[in-house]
């Protein structure tokens, strides 16, 4: 028998806009339903980064989880469905709730919904007085016989908002039960029609890689890190704070399964919830930049940053998409322009093994990169393949280094323009080349040392005429002090050269010194 968790007002709630949804025969109630919708993810959205914390570490009562694992002081809850009781195979599987035969309609009308969301946010609220989404079958027909061309807006907006736009199209195809590959063609699709059918002026061919690429690798690695929080045989306070938290990790995640009823009723765990390894971290301290030396024209600032690691890539060779990814993020106070200096992800698509023994393991891989980087001194963002080779070495049974290699295609690069264009923008956009060279050093499960070198050719096509290279060096120390508390010192080295064809080439260095305090955890799940 089907056990429902307690009713809780917020259930009522969210059961009144996934009927609206469900049962909309006009299309003003399906606006309406989409409005609600819309102001429900933004609300959840605003929620911090410790509810992935929270979501992940609250624990519901007793009866809920029969039995727990802990490993490295954070629990893991083991699914009633782990066990083989008669109980735990009465659970409805997760795939119950997509039908395949609703399932590419429901995806279809949310991305059509959300970008008439997007349409009239930007109309009504964000900048009326811009005639920029005063859509209309003119406007339409004129993107489609114009085409695509490039767009003036900012640095922040194309490479940062844009991915994350892009993300939401992708997760609501992963929510209702499609494949990384199948997911990635709404993310296409889903830009695509933004661009045309969303704003009036035309459409923007960087806006749609951007949103397209840089949404597949985030929206990927976003709904992997929900499912670690939400736990479908929770209940209680427990069961809501894991579903909060799921929505406000993956916001389509978590609306689709209030439309499906996942988020209510008790089913079973996909058997997949828990890499293998997960490990994170969390800075706070102070950054000290410099032009040329750390003792000239240097100023120090407060920075926030966390670091994410899913699963060993050497333990999921031969597996799917994303079985190992990385993601990384820095809040820099005081920043120019804003508040986010950096967000990185990269996630392996595959990889295979090509020579194993007990001290040694190497893979051969292929990895998806979103690059956004923006401070005073460096600017780059960036959408790139790489083919890739891991390497391990195992010293001893506390001792081991890795090392990898990642030779980049560069889809779509942009990176600061010194001189005055009539993109109308500061920046260039263009295709390219990289690279991306570095070393761990582990003792204990502690990564105390971190050498990394990563370098990018990119050559304008629109803009000034000129090839950009950018590198960025970086040594990082981090050692306990006591328990998941510890310390570390990371070096980083911009260094920039602007080649020019119309105007006098630039050379910029740039040293950056950061101080922190960190927790640190890394979790084996070794059973």
């Amino acid at each position: 028998m089907l056990h429902r968790r307690p009713i809780h007002l917020w259930y009522w709630v969210f059961h009144f806009i996934r009927s609206m949804i469900l049962r909309a025969d006009k299309f003003s109630e399906l606006t309406l339903g989409l409005a609600m919708r819309s102001a429900s993810i933004v609300l959840i959205v605003l929620l911090s980064i410790a509810t992935l914390t929270v979501g992940i570490c609250a624990a519901s009562d007793g009866s809920a989880h029969p039995a727990s694992q802990t490993h490295g002081g954070l629990k893991f809850f083991t699914s009633t469905t782990d066990g083989g009781s008669a109980e735990a195979d009465s659970l409805k599987p997760p795939e119950f709730y997509h039908a395949k035969g609703s399932r590419f309609w429901r995806s279809t009308l949310e991305m059509v919904g959300f970008n008439l969301i997007m349409t009239m946010y930007g109309k009504y609220i964000m900048n009326p007085e811009d005639h920029g989404f005063d859509v209309s079958f003119d406007t339409i027909k004129e993107n489609l016989k114009n085409g695509f061309e490039w767009d003036d807006n900012s640095f922040s907006a194309n490479n940062f908002r844009h991915p994350y736009q892009g993300s939401l199209y992708f997760g609501g195809a992963r929510a209702n039960g499609y494949d990384f590959y199948q997911s990635s063609m709404f993310a296409f699709a889903g830009s695509w029609l933004f661009e045309y059918t969303g704003e009036a002026h035309h459409p923007s061919v960087n806006d749609w890689i951007n949103t397209a690429v840089g949404g597949i690798t985030l929206g990927e690695g976003l709904y992997r890190l929900s499912d670690m929080v939400i736990d479908n045989t929770a209940t209680g306070s427990g069961r809501t704070w894991r579903e909060l938290g799921g929505l406000a990790i993956s916001p389509m995640r978590g609306l689709n399964r209030m439309i499906t009823g996942e988020a209510f009723e008790v089913h079973a765990n996909p058997p997949d919830r828990f890499p293998g390894f997960f490990g994170g971290n969390l800075r706070f301290g102070m950054r000290t930049l410099g032009e040329d030396n750390l003792w000239t024209s240097a100023s120090s600032k407060i920075f926030v940053a966390f670091d994410l690691v899913y699963d060993n890539p050497f333990e999921v060779t031969g597996g799917k998409p994303f079985d190992h990814f990385r993601f990384g993020m820095s809040i820099n106070f005081n920043n120019r322009p804003h508040g986010v200096g950096v967000m990185e992800s990269e996630g392996m698509i595959y990889a295979a093994d090509v020579n194993k023994t007990e001290t040694t393991h190497h893979i051969l891989g292929a990895f998806l990169h979103f690059d956004y980087l923006d401070n005073e001194a460096y600017t780059y963002g960036g959408q790139s393949l790489s083919a890739s080779f891991l390497s391990r070495f195992k010293a001893s049974e506390k001792f081991h280094a890795v090392t990898s290699l990642h030779l980049q295609g560069i889809i779509l690069g942009a990176t600061k323009s010194d001189y005055f264009n009539l993109s109308g923008r500061e920046y260039d956009y263009g295709p390219g080349l990289g690279y991306k060279v570095g070393a761990e050093f582990w003792m204990d499960r502690w990564e105390f040392l971190s050498l990394w070198h990563q370098g990018h050719w990119i050559h304008s096509i629109n803009g000034n005429k000129a090839d950009h290279w950018v590198n960025l060096t970086r040594a990082k120390i981090e050692f306990p002090i006591k328990g998941f508390i510890g310390g570390g010192i990371d070096y980083v080295l911009y260094i920039a050269d602007r080649d020019y064809e119309d105007f006098p080439d630039v050379h910029a260095r740039d040293p950056e010194i950061r101080l922190y305090f960190m927790w640190k955890d890394n979790i084996w799940n070794d059973d």
